[in-house]
């Protein structure tokens, strides 16, 4: 992403990947708290979203949390909460999404693992 730590995006890009009939949305480094209209335009239902939550050069918790249930993801993982971002970033994020969120080391996915989700928050471990 080429961050440094306290130092803000010039320039973003957001992936949006169609997998074994899923849709994969990568937020990156976003700084924004809304989506160019290009961008949202270009994204359907969104199957599993990657959304940035550490402050400091991309989205803030409370921020995050917002864009991220605007979107309707099935699947939410919050990225950027180790290293790149403010310390506590993730528990500000759990607690705006008023739930623990469902901690995982690895994680594979199916189209069958998605059924019934619906903002579902994993936590990637490093």
């Amino acid at each position: 992403y080429g961050l440094a730590k306290g130092q803000t995006a010039a320039l973003n890009t957001i992936y949006a990947l169609e997998l074994e009939d899923m849709t994969i949305v990568h937020l990156g480094a976003l700084a924004d708290t809304e989506l160019p209209k290009e961008a949202r335009e270009g994204i359907d239902e969104i199957d599993v979203l990657f959304v940035p939550v550490g402050g400091d050069g991309v989205l803030s918790a409370d921020d995050a949390h917002k864009l991220a249930v605007s979107l309707e993801p099935k699947i939410i993982i919050p990225m950027h909460w180790s290293g790149i971002g403010k310390p506590k970033s993730l528990e500000a994020f759990l607690k705006a999404a008023g739930t623990n969120g469902e901690k995982v080391e690895k994680l594979t996915l199916k189209k069958k693992d998605l059924v019934g989700r619906d903002g579902s928050i994993l936590v990637v471990t490093p």
